[in-house]
């Protein structure tokens, strides 16, 4: 389980600078619960622009604790972090939406869309608010919608205000994959409608794990293994499933894409791979999908069908590069 400061908890509440000196107190001493297990609470740079009570910002509170606590709680947003926001992995033109006291908020761009989104791709992700806020509630369902407003999917976040809450939940979290090894296991056991080859993640294991690289690649499964459902029996696709692939392969900016006609020709032996199901048959898998960390890419078969598997057959970095 990773932990998110919901930096949306900070809405200029606080009536006065005691109370919200207090408040801040809770959110370190989660911190450091959190710390004491070897976690980390990850934090929005921004939320040194917030507005804690209605005249004072977040900057003006930190001035009044005393030094060394001042010093860690500035050390803490500055430089320690860890910043989500360096490198989100929920798509800043996503429509993530939740209800607050009856009415809908936009969530876009901050750690309440980061954690529904890292939860919806089965990384185990929850929320610290700042207590008391319109936040104090458990758990917080976030909807992704569409372009027309229709719900995609809903995500419930599991969301904690108090350090004993988070100490309780530490002890029954369930922990996100620290190698390409576990990495390797989740994936099979979530998407269980791709094919993974055996040796898909052969370059990704003889370079250093990196989070940012396996939640994109999370992200790029679970589309995979959404449009692998879509298909039908008998080959059609639906008016969502042509939406599904307009959407994710076909804008620009989209995450997948085909590598072009020189790439094929100067790079097919690298495109080419062997079929997990064939003995000494082969795949070539130019349609690849794009992760931005690292310059990595997931390559798999294509086209799609009913009758035939989609194999993923490769995870590392770019193969079409000389």
């Amino acid at each position: 389980m990773d932990y998110y400061f919901n930096g949306l908890s900070l809405h200029g509440q606080f009536t006065t600078i005691s109370d919200a000196i207090a408040a801040l107190s809770t959110i370190m001493r989660c911190r450091q619960r959190l710390c004491d297990h070897g976690q980390k609470l990850y934090v929005d740079r921004r939320m040194i622009s917030a507005r804690v009570t209605s005249s004072h910002g977040f900057r003006d509170v930190a001035k009044r604790f005393d030094t060394d606590k001042q010093r860690a709680l500035l050390l803490w947003l500055d430089r320690e972090g860890p910043h989500w926001d360096t490198e989100p992995n929920h798509s800043p033109n996503s429509y993530f939406a939740c209800y607050i006291d009856g009415r809908e908020e936009v969530v876009t761009e901050s750690s309440v869309a980061e954690t529904a989104y890292l939860n919806s791709v089965a990384i185990p992700s929850s929320l610290i608010s700042a207590s008391p806020s319109k936040w104090c509630f458990d758990p917080v369902v976030v909807s992704l919608l569409d372009d027309q407003g229709v719900t995609s999917y809903s995500v419930r976040t599991p969301n904690f205000w108090h350090p004993d809450e988070v100490a309780l939940s530490l002890k029954e979290a369930t922990k996100s994959p620290t190698s390409w090894q576990e990495f390797a296991q989740l994936a099979m056991l979530q998407f269980s409608h791709l094919r993974f080859a055996p040796d898909w993640l052969e370059r990704a294991n003889s370079k250093p794990f990196d989070k940012a690289v396996m939640s994109a690649s999370l992200r790029l499964l679970s589309i995979l293994n959404e449009l692998r459902l879509l298909i039908d029996e008998h080959g059609r696709s639906d008016a969502k499933t042509l939406d599904h692939i307009a959407l994710h392969f076909r804008n620009s900016g989209s995450l997948f894409s085909d590598s072009s006609e020189s790439e094929k020709n100067r790079f097919a032996s690298r495109l080419t791979f062997a079929n997990p199901d064939d003995s000494g048959g082969v795949l070539f898998c130019s349609w690849h999908g794009k992760i931005r960390r690292l310059t990595w890419r997931l390559h798999f078969s294509a086209p799609f069908a009913h009758d035939s598997p989609l194999y993923v057959v490769y995870l590392g970095p770019k193969l079409t590069s000389s």
